[in-house]
């Protein structure tokens, strides 16, 4: 049987037991497979020795598919051809697949299974996992058929990218092959399952800590090409296979909340300034300094992306007077840090420094803080900075009308009600700093931000001297028109 097929904007690449890709010419993306093909008789019955195939004849893409003689005795006709076809993964989505030694047909839809010849190759991605103390990280898997035993297994690092739809046991993908056949992983990386068993579901699961292979890919350690489950065979001749689907990874984990510290050392606070003037500052970080941005009060100066941190500020625009300048810097993590604020929070989720412990405020699967109906108020932690603050400005993504809001600077002992998006000057001064919000109603609080200003301002002045010359000598001469003309000398 021979099928045409129209590839228009398409490349194509063929794989063993013809699975065959197709990739945008555009984008170089792998966008569906087709699989390679299935055949049975009016029975049912599977038939074996089909091939599939790709061929090009004139510049057209051609599929063939051929059943050998032999494969065709003792069935029953009508024989079935059914084509499959698979979108490939997105890059965003898990993947698994069960890898065989005894079958270099790709798996990618197929189940999950460990035994004596087989392999389950995990990945995740965990882009939305920010960098940070990984608190820990376990694989959960589950066998649902009640009675089918999980046996010994162990999880590795694997050190080599594959693809779920394209991955055998000689090949990571089409055409590039493993390290070491059945998986390229790093040997010393290896945990063990704890397996379980349900009483009352008669079914049972496994668990592995995988909390340094998590830790290593989500702070850059090592790349993340997943984890590869292997059996843990400690008597061969009893180890029977283990079947389980969805695998899921649990991760616990505390994000970098420390801000970045960033320090104004040029030009020096209250010095007289002209022409061109070198802004720097110093700014340190454990997870490292991506930015730091130099502002003449609103007006952004410039960007410094590696240490030393400066930038050139050209003082001649700016007429003769005093201005306030700062600067901020960003962190690897996602923090800011500021000479002229401090920022209590962000926004509430796992990088906020609120306490909920004893409200009825709780996250969401949204990474909003949800308040119960009735009094509810959510209170932060006191953070406390080594300079004083005087003014205070809120920001929040969506003001309800039902949220009040407060602030203090003295840890707590009095706090004073605010209003986004409006700059309040602080009745009761401080270096110990609190946030809270109350409704009377079941709402949600999404991202807000808290910028406490610091009081000892940085300012500068610019004196740039008169660059024409005053006139010595004026004269005034009458013109033909009957003018006047004023000339200096």
């Amino acid at each position: 049987f021979s099928f045409k097929v129209s590839t228009d904007k398409l490349n194509w690449l063929e794989g063993k037991n013809g699975l065959i890709a197709f990739i945008s010419s555009e984008t170089g993306k792998r966008l569906f497979y087709i699989n390679p093909v299935y055949a049975c008789d009016a029975t049912g019955k599977e038939i074996s020795g089909v091939t599939q195939t790709v061929r090009n004849h004139g510049g057209e893409l051609f599929i063939d598919i051929e059943l050998n003689k032999e494969s065709l005795n003792n069935v029953t006709y009508p024989i079935y051809i059914d084509p499959t076809i698979s979108i490939a993964p997105e890059e965003d989505e898990a993947m698994d697949t069960c890898i065989n030694r005894n079958s270099s047909r790709p798996d990618g839809n197929g189940g999950l299974c460990v035994d004596r010849d087989r392999r389950t190759l995990v990945k995740y991605n965990l882009s939305a996992v920010p960098r940070g103390t990984i608190k820990s990280a376990t694989l959960y898997i589950e066998n649902h058929t009640p009675g089918q035993k999980l046996y010994s297994m162990r999880a590795y690092r694997v050190t080599q990218e594959w693809l779920e739809m394209e991955a055998t046991w000689d090949e990571a993908e089409f055409d590039r092959e493993w390290e070491q056949p059945g998986g390229t992983y790093d040997p010393s990386t290896g945990v063990s399952g704890n397996i379980d068993y349900d009483e009352y579901t008669m079914c049972y699961d496994a668990s592995f800590n995988v909390t340094n292979m998590v830790d290593a890919w989500v702070n850059g350690t090592a790349p993340n090409y997943g984890l590869i489950l292997c059996p843990y065979i400690e008597n061969p001749e009893n180890y029977d296979y283990s079947i389980f689907s969805h695998p899921k990874l649990s991760i616990t984990y505390e994000t970098d909340i420390t801000e970045p510290a960033i320090n104004i050392t040029s030009p020096a606070k209250d010095s007289s300034n002209t022409g061109t003037v070198n802004m720097e500052a110093t700014a340190t970080d454990a997870s490292g300094i991506q930015k730091v941005e130099f502002y003449v009060g609103s007006a952004l100066i410039g960007t410094a992306t590696g240490s030393p941190f400066k930038v050139n500020w050209d003082t001649t625009g700016f007429p003769d007077g005093s201005y306030k300048i700062w600067a901020r810097s960003y962190d690897n993590a996602g923090n800011i840090g500021y000479t002229n604020y401090f920022r209590l929070c962000d926004t509430f989720d796992t990088k906020t420094k609120i306490d909920t412990g004893k409200t009825s405020a709780k996250y969401n699967t949204e990474g909003n803080v949800e308040f119960d109906s009735g009094d509810t108020t959510m209170e932060s932690k006191s953070v406390s900075i080594t300079e004083p603050v005087k003014n205070v400005y809120l920001e929040v993504n969506e003001s309800r009308s039902n949220f009040t809001y407060y602030v203090s600077a003295d840890g707590g002992a009095n706090w004073q009600e605010i209003t986004p998006r409006t700059v309040t000057t602080l009745q009761y001064p401080g270096n110990k700093l609190k946030f809270k919000a109350y409704t009377t109603k079941h709402d949600y609080l999404y991202d807000y931000l808290v910028l406490f200003e610091k009081t000892n301002g940085y300012t500068v002045n610019v004196n740039n001297p008169n660059t024409v010359s005053p006139p010595s000598d004026l004269t005034a001469q009458s013109a033909p028109d009957g003018s006047i003309s004023l000339n200096w000398s």
